[in-house]
């Protein structure tokens, strides 16, 4: 035992001092960036239902804190617990929203995460930088898919370090502004060998005339807007980089004709482009569909799901 204390004492009692009760070994990722977790089964819900216990049996699910640039950054996983010995396929969620608007509660995770996580994917999501979360300090700033976006590259890591995830097989979902991140994220790495867009922004300088209040709220988020607008909006607009993207990568664009909050124009002219690079896609155009596509949910995950299942 003195041995034992002796050559771990000092990571113990770091570990220890960031997850009360919680034992290295019990970490969900072996990744030296996460620094702490929590279930996140324990937090208060607006709800409490018969399917969140049924999935509480059979997944696990992880608030957790990553370091990425010497910010502490929030993020959640969801794991199956029963892999039965194989690994599994891992789905990266870009959320959509902005600092705290559109963050990831335990609400969304069960109606969205852990039904795909019954399907046997792990479910790896950010918050991203400069998110207030009620009992969290913020750290960063939200910069609307600007260096923000390292935050979702550094996920990467961390899904290497679980222990349950095929880390060659990791498909990427962005909702809304995470598209932004989506985007940016598989012209960084090939590492993505499949993405789905959900209201998705394919070209923000186009999109921001129709929402004068976001060309506001962009000042405040992406620094030096002002000084350079169309420049910063291009590097968020994969419409202007689409040479940066992996030619074979899958993408699912899937968008509301009713969408008052990203024009649908967004999807077509982006699978115009695909149809000229010729590559895979598959664009799906809800009649009357909303942003958040409210008539045609349960159709949509189910597109989305059928679409990792195909290509990862």
């Amino acid at each position: 035992m003195p041995a034992f204390f002796s050559r771990y004492r000092r990571h113990l009692a770091l570990v220890l001092t960031l997850l009360p009760g919680i034992a290295a070994a019990q970490l969900f990722s072996s990744a030296p960036s996460v620094v702490r977790q929590r279930p996140c089964f324990d937090e208060p819900a607006a709800f409490k239902s018969e399917k969140l216990q049924r999935l509480e049996e059979r997944l696990a699910c992880y608030a957790f804190t990553y370091q990425v640039d010497g910010f502490n950054v929030p993020g959640y996983a969801v794991i199956p617990k029963s892999t039965a010995q194989k690994k599994l396929p891992v789905l990266i969620y870009n959320r959509g929203g902005n600092s705290s608007l559109g963050q990831i509660t335990l609400e969304n995770v069960a109606r969205i995460h852990m039904d795909w996580a019954d399907q046997g994917f792990i479910i790896v999501a950010s918050q991203y930088r400069g998110t207030k979360l009620p009992g969290v300090q913020t750290e960063g700033r939200d910069e609307y898919g600007g260096s923000d976006v390292a935050d979702v590259m550094a996920l990467l890591p961390i899904i290497d370090g679980i222990p349950e995830a095929d880390a060659n097989r990791i498909g990427m979902f962005g909702i809304s502004r995470g598209s932004i991140m989506t985007y940016r994220m598989v012209a960084r790495t090939r590492r993505i060998k499949a993405i789905a867009i959900w209201g998705g922004i394919s070209d923000m300088v186009t999109e921001l005339p129709r929402r004068p209040e976001m060309e506001r709220a962009m000042v405040n988020y992406i620094p030096g807007f002002a000084a350079n607008r169309d420049r910063l909006l291009k590097d968020r607009s994969v419409i202007y980089w689409m040479d940066k993207l992996d030619p074979a990568l899958p993408i699912l664009l899937l968008h509301g004709d009713a969408d008052k909050n990203v024009a649908v124009e967004n999807a077509s002219v982006m699978a115009e482009k695909l149809k000229e690079r010729n590559q895979p896609h598959k664009l799906v155009i809800y009649p009357g569909g909303d942003h958040g596509l409210t008539k045609y949910r349960s159709q949509a995950r189910e597109e989305i799901l059928g679409w990792f299942k195909q290509y990862l």
